[in-house]
């Protein structure tokens, strides 16, 4: 088993910092069924894929486009390369950070880590600038206007930082920081865990968060 720790070290994408994914293969790009996906890609594919085979660990560019760049290198597509251990990969305008090592996890760990990374919430939004962003299974997703938000929201109507979803196995909690929040139009007092597919409001824009069945694998759309 494998530890992929990967951070975005430059924004804009909303993804929240110090994401740890475990598992064989990572798919990293702006399609839904990535492991690391990109709200805000240009183009909705599979951008990069970092895997193991038996003690190597390797990575390849998926597409044309955007460019991959493995510590300023170029990546050429289809090529796999030989990851180090720590690692820089730029994808298009992203800049992440990558750290990999080895997890020693019982099998039965192992085999629940693996399952519940094939199903991911989901939150999507609408407006002037609709989106959507696949949930992280553990830590706090900090929502709002400002800089520090891990999804940055541009309406008015949205405090800078308005509320949170923490996450513990994939099961999330709304929390509210400072904005109003309503959840199924219900006023958001105190922390409320969410059901698998459930409305929520910051200010007046609606979001949802919806539990997604595992997606076909990137590499039929690459």
């Amino acid at each position: 088993m494998i530890r992929f720790v990967i951070t975005l070290l430059t924004p804009p994408a909303p993804n929240p910092p110090g994401w740890t994914l475990y598992g064989q293969e990572i798919f990293l790009g702006g399609a839904p069924q990535c492991s690391l996906v990109f709200p805000f890609a240009e183009k909705p594919e599979p951008w990069a894929h970092l895997y193991a085979i038996t003690d190597e660990l390797l990575g390849e560019r998926l597409g044309e486009a955007p460019l991959v760049t493995m510590d300023g290198k170029h990546l050429q597509t289809s090529v796999a390369v030989t990851l180090p251990r720590d690692f820089t990969l730029t994808i298009g305008r992203h800049l992440l950070g990558v750290r990999w090592e080895p997890a020693d996890l019982p099998r039965e760990r192992a085999t629940d880590l693996l399952a519940l990374h094939r199903t991911r919430s989901l939150v999507t939004w609408d407006g002037e600038h609709p989106g959507a962003l696949l949930m992280p299974h553990f830590g706090e997703l900090l929502m709002g206007r400002g800089e520090e938000c891990h999804l940055r929201l541009g309406r008015q109507t949205v405090s800078r930082r308005h509320a949170s979803l923490v996450l513990t196995g994939g099961v999330a909690s709304l929390v509210p920081r400072g904005g109003t929040t309503l959840v199924e139009g219900d006023l958001l007092t105190g922390p409320r865990r969410l059901s698998a597919d459930t409305t929520f409001t910051l200010g007046d824009l609606p979001l949802s968060i919806t539990c997604r069945p595992p997606g076909p694998d990137p590499r039929e759309r690459a």
